[in-house]
């Protein structure tokens, strides 16, 4: 992913990290989902999944608390290089 030096929203100084999910009972499945979108709904994509750890690279602003990230096959490709 590229570097992401300022915030989108207020200007400020972004975090590089991650976002990790670890399993509690059973694998771990992550999903993107429309808004107005029922808990129940098998609507949305399935972004991660594992029977160990998930985790999505990216960055994040403090300040305004938002986070920017990349998952999938375009993550995949860039972390072999």
């Amino acid at each position: 992913m590229k570097t992401i030096e300022k915030c989108p929203k207020c200007g400020g100084e972004m975090e590089e990290g991650m976002i990790r999910a670890d399993p509690v009972s059973g694998p771990i499945n992550i999903w993107w989902v429309p808004p107005n979108v029922g808990f129940l709904s098998n609507q949305g994509e399935r972004i991660g999944f594992g029977f160990t750890r998930v985790e999505f690279k990216g960055f994040r602003c403090p300040k305004c608390r938002i986070v920017i990230f990349s998952y999938g096959k375009e993550e995949e490709e860039t972390t072999e290089k």
